[in-house]
């Protein structure tokens, strides 16, 4: 489905942490961007996600989950480095826009 430039653009994020937040802040501050669903295995964090984006964000443990969603369009990977590569891949083979937090990859072979 192709967008046109005044669509509204649907993001969520993969690691609602300090720098995920941050991400996700600067994110939003643009126009037409909008955060509508929240990853993180930490209960915490996905409550603090639904305080600041609002109680109908979506909140999961599972990233899958934020990847299955149709009405996602981008996703903001702010993971502990070692799920870099593995979320990132799928991701895009979901056909979601990535920003994923450095380093992509900790070893060559996994990029």
């Amino acid at each position: 489905m192709q967008k046109s430039p005044n669509s509204n653009i649907q993001i969520a994020l993969i690691g609602a942490g300090g720098m995920g937040q941050g991400d996700a802040r600067m994110a939003t501050s643009l126009p037409g961007v909008k955060l509508i669903a929240a990853c993180d295995i930490y209960d915490g964090r996905l409550r603090r996600a639904k305080e600041i984006w609002g109680d109908s964000t979506f909140t999961t443990r599972d990233y899958r989950e934020i990847l299955n969603r149709k009405d996602i369009d981008s996703v903001i990977i702010a993971t502990p480095d070692h799920w870099h590569a593995t979320i990132t891949k799928a991701a895009l083979a979901a056909g979601k826009d990535v920003y994923c937090e450095k380093p992509m990859v900790q070893k060559l072979g996994e990029g």
